[in-house]
């Protein structure tokens, strides 16, 4: 864990303060799975979110977690006032984010709410528009104020592995790194056993156990997840997409997007497009 935490690489999409009513609903939104961490920082109101089997109530005095590529729903009865952002914290020298790898609190209690209200007032003032870019000093003060924000929810995961041997973290945490640099091609289970001399068996049981799905399951999950940033991230087309992403074979790419996100991949793009024709990645939480 300590290998992970020492090259997590920040990126910050923006950060907004706003105010939303009832129109801050699931519904409301194209685009449902985005590649980006989120956090929430309500200071007046209330709003619910949903994700992985929970409702949390969102309210003053906590600060909240969504992972990347969450199945997420939102809602505010009322009137809500937040702080939040968009990021990604990667790990391995890759496209892989710590918190959709593992999984941390969700909520936190805050204990100094005016310490974390200033650093969120710093990051709305250099980062309230998707894609900015900004000086180095300005980068790394942003970078900095993140960091200090999302080391609480980091804690909760170091002390989810503490106690674990330190040699099979390491040889996981390789393997891991070898999955996402080898995702532009086709992956099996034999080869990946040979290649960090296992027993085929014993990895299969072993990265079920670690990761709750198999491991062919999770190169494929990454692959859709690669497939989700192309189109966010590059004008490729589809076929092009399916090549990155190690799959191929259009159709079956297409048939494996939807099973994932609900729509086609040129459905999922339209819906992007659709959004920032109307400019609405700038002016609404693009949080679903």
């Amino acid at each position: 864990m300590q290998e992970l935490i020492e090259k997590i690489c920040l990126k910050i999409q923006v950060a907004r303060f706003q105010e939303m009513g009832p129109e801050w609903r699931t519904e409301m939104f194209a685009s449902r799975i985005i590649p980006y961490a989120r956090l929430y920082y309500p200071v007046e109101g209330e709003g619910i979110v949903i994700h992985h089997g929970r409702q949390y109530h969102l309210r003053p005095g906590w600060i909240y977690l969504v992972p990347p590529y969450a199945q997420a729903e939102v809602s505010c009865p009322k009137h809500l006032v937040k702080y939040w952002c968009h990021f990604n914290a990667y790990i391995l020298d890759s496209d892989l984010d710590i918190f959709s790898l593992y999984h941390p609190a969700y909520e936190l209690e805050v204990k100094n709410s005016d310490f974390v209200r200033n650093l969120f007032i710093r990051m709305v003032e250099l980062h309230s528009m998707p894609g900015t870019i900004l000086q180095p000093i300005d980068a790394l003060e942003v970078k900095s104020a993140l960091g200090l924000l999302i080391t609480p929810f980091l804690k909760t995961i170091k002390n989810e592995f503490s106690g674990k041997s330190v040699d099979s973290m390491a040889k996981f945490t390789r393997l891991l790194a070898y999955i996402e640099k080898n995702l532009s091609r086709r992956l099996t289970l034999a080869e990946l056993a040979e290649e960090f001399h296992l027993n085929p068996t014993y990895l299969s049981n072993l990265f079920a156990q670690k990761m709750g799905l198999p491991l062919i399951a999770y190169c494929n999950r990454r692959r859709i997840r690669l497939a989700i940033d192309l189109i966010w991230s590059t004008d490729y087309s589809v076929s092009e997409i399916a090549d990155k992403t190690g799959i191929g074979d259009v159709a079956n790419f297409s048939k494996m997007f939807k099973r994932a996100t609900g729509l086609s991949p040129f459905e999922y793009r339209k819906s992007f497009r659709k959004l920032q024709e109307n400019n609405d990645l700038g002016d609404i939480d693009i949080s679903i």
